[in-house]
């Protein structure tokens, strides 16, 4: 992830593909952009929060299938 608009379209389409999981999708994103905010690297933050939506899309993924 580059920039937060990239992050923002993945977020949007995590969400399309994944409407059960927008509630931990939204929460991942909001706990990123808080970080963000308190000074914490851009570039990590996003990393960790595409990351963690990747998981949570996995799990989902092992859950139901």
């Amino acid at each position: 992830m580059t920039t937060l608009s990239q992050l923002q379209n993945f977020v949007k389409n995590a969400i399309h593909k994944y409407p059960q999981l927008e509630d931990q999708i939204a929460e991942y994103y909001q706990m990123c952009i808080d970080e963000i905010e308190n000074g914490e690297s851009m570039y990590n933050e996003m990393n960790l929060c595409e990351n963690s939506i990747n998981e949570a899309i996995v799990e989902h993924l092992k859950t139901y299938n």
